[in-house]
């Protein structure tokens, strides 16, 4: 794999001259089929697009775009691009993929990473979990923390994900310190009371970095 495409595809709908019909192309009673033009379309999501390719990406760009043009579908330009994927990262579901650089002794490998994206999303729904105004008793809310922690990391259990998930512990871990130290008044700032040990442990919050991480998936260039 040397060249890939990745693109957003946004689905057109159309309208007919004698008023809007927005992905209805057939009439309805008592009307007559006029001329049909295009619309805006309404507010959606687009669909992402990732073509893999070894050689050729330019004009495998050019057949997608007359193909999908006769499906009535638009690529988003300013989310099109022809890249090397031996040298340049993409974004795509989630995940950074592209060249990266190993901790330990500096080589380069192609793999796979959760995006920065992806790490504050996680992020705020952690702290929409652990607001203050959450009167939930303890077990509940952790049960909801542990769901969506352990939902994200099966999502995120490809590729090099060790700083992420590092990132995400040590913000449950700050979160739910500040969470209990003031449900319980604690004077202090907490972090013995609620050390990592006891927050991970003891209270059983669940921590990425105990999650299988196997060795990254990486080969040298």
């Amino acid at each position: 794999m040397t060249e890939m495409v990745t693109s957003g595809l946004m689905r057109g709908c159309w309208r007919r001259s004698d008023g809007p019909l927005e992905g209805d192309t057939r009439p309805k009673r008592g009307e007559t089929a006029g001329p049909r033009t295009p619309c805006t379309p309404p507010r959606q999501r687009p669909t992402l697009l990732v073509v893999l390719c070894r050689t050729g990406a330019t004009e495998v760009l050019a057949q997608s775009r007359r193909w999908f043009t006769q499906m009535g579908l638009t690529l988003n330009e300013q989310k099109t691009r022809v890249c090397d994927g031996r040298r340049e990262a993409f974004i795509f579901l989630g995940y950074t993929f592209g060249p990266m650089r190993y901790r330990k002794d500096g080589h380069w490998y192609l793999g796979a990473a959760p995006t920065k994206k992806a790490v504050r999303r996680v992020k705020g729904r952690i702290r929409q979990i652990l607001r203050p105004s959450n009167q939930e008793p303890w077990d509940e809310v952790r049960e909801g923390l542990n769901r969506v922690l352990r939902g994200w990391a099966n999502y995120f259990a490809f590729g090099t994900r060790l700083m992420a998930y590092r990132a995400v512990d040590h913000y449950v871990h700050d979160r739910v310190r500040r969470f209990l130290r003031r449900r319980h008044k604690v004077p202090s700032r907490g972090t013995k009371r609620f050390s990592g040990d006891v927050v991970f442990g003891e209270l059983g919050v669940f921590q990425l970095r105990r999650f299988h991480l196997g060795p990254p998936a990486h080969a040298r260039v």
